[in-house]
Order: structure tokens, then C-alpha cells, then sequence
């Protein structure tokens, strides 16, 4: 278990690291090499962590043979407890784009869309991992 959450953090520290590639401002003074000596719980706080989070359901339950719409609805209702969300986007970046701007306001802004199709391939090609 162990393992597995280091591999998880893994990820979402090189997720960071691309974000700051990409837009050095949106964290301060932080730069990509210092992301790998930030602790864990300061990892798992970030918008990546959450856009992961996602990500991974998603991944598992298009798998598992679930439509797309039905798998973000699913992930709504398990992971936000928002039962009665029907506005929810039905494609994965705008889903996500809809977290971030209810989870993280302020940094909304950072995340593109190809920035998310990134972090979606990052995750994909490492899936086996987080089964």
C-alpha cells in the first residue's frame, strides 16, 4: 500500500511540475525542483491531487465498460456528494475544469485544457498502477 502511494504522489508531484512548466507564476517562488522536497500532505492539496483523483475514477469505470457521462455523474456523487448536480458536465475537461472552479477559484485559470489532456495521458499510461 505503501508503494502505491508513493507511486500516487509520484505522479501528482510530476503533475505539479508540469503545471509550473507551463506557468512558473502560479506558485510563487516554487520552482520544479524544489516540488519534490514539498511534504506529502502539501502535495495532496493541490488541484492536482483532486484533477488525479478524478482522472483515475474516470479511467476505472471507462474500463469497466461505463459511458462517459454516467462515469463522471458516478464520480460526482461518490467522491463531491453532490446528488442532485444535474448541470455536471458530461465531457472529463470540463468536468474537471467545473471542480477546479468550485474546489480552487483562484487557480482555475491555470488549467487548459491541454494541460489537462497531459495530465489525462500522464495517468493513463501508468493505470495498471492505481488498480
Amino acid at each position: 500500500m505503501k508503494n502505491l502511494f508513493l507511486q500516487t504522489t509520484s505522479v501528482i508531484r510530476k503533475m505539479i511540475e508540469k503545471r509550473i512548466s507551463i506557468n512558473p507564476m502560479s506558485v510563487g517562488d516554487i520552482s520544479t525542483f524544489q516540488v519534490k522536497y514539498l511534504p506529502d500532505s502539501t502535495i495532496l492539496g493541490c488541484p492536482e491531487s483532486m484533477i488525479f483523483c478524478i482522472i483515475n475514477s474516470y479511467l476505472h469505470k471507462i474500463q469497466s465498460g461505463m459511458r462517459e457521462k454516467d462515469a463522471i455523474m458516478e464520480i460526482e456523487e461518490e467522491e463531491f456528494e453532490n446528488f442532485n448536480n444535474i448541470h455536471s458536465p458530461a465531457i472529463l475537461t470540463d468536468y474537471i475544469r467545473y471542480r477546479l472552479n468550485e474546489e480552487y477559484p483562484i487557480f482555475a485559470y491555470l488549467y487548459t485544457d491541454n494541460l489537462i489532456h497531459d495530465f489525462y495521458d500522464m495517468i493513463s499510461n501508468k493505470i495498471a498502477v492505481y488498480e
